[in-house]
């Protein structure tokens, strides 16, 4: 009796490790918003590309070279959609905060304030 008590102790142990295990991996894929991005369209803002790295950090890229770049912080808000504090190179001060939220695999929407920025098409990263 002690030893099929025993062997019931170990399998347990075993399925909760195996079950610890994979909630571990599962939390480490890539949020489906990491990635480059190009604009689809002209957009009022005139960015051209959102680079979406998988470290957590991300660029925006605007047409204009007098304009820079945005360099972004970002975070899941939920399985489809990042959240991004953006901050311009030379003004730390200025915080301006987007959200991109992935359409399909190879389509995404860029917000702001709630509101459609621009339209995305995923590139393959070169």
């Amino acid at each position: 009796m002690a030893n099929k008590k025993r062997n019931m102790s170990k399998t347990t142990l075993w399925v909760s490790c195996c079950s610890l295990v994979i909630w571990m991996l599962s939390g480490c894929s890539p949020h489906p918003g990491s990635g480059n991005w190009l604009a689809s369209e002209n957009n009022s803002d005139g960015f051209t590309q959102l680079q979406v790295h998988f470290d957590g950090k991300a660029e925006l890229h605007y047409a204009d070279d007098k304009q820079g770049e945005l360099h972004c912080f970002w975070q899941a808000f939920n399985q489809d959609t990042l959240d991004m504090i953006c901050t311009k190179a030379g003004d730390k001060d200025a915080r301006l905060r987007f959200q991109l939220q992935v359409v399909d695999e190879s389509h995404g929407e860029l917000h702001r304030e709630g509101e459609l920025v621009g339209r995305l098409d995923r590139q393959s990263w070169q």
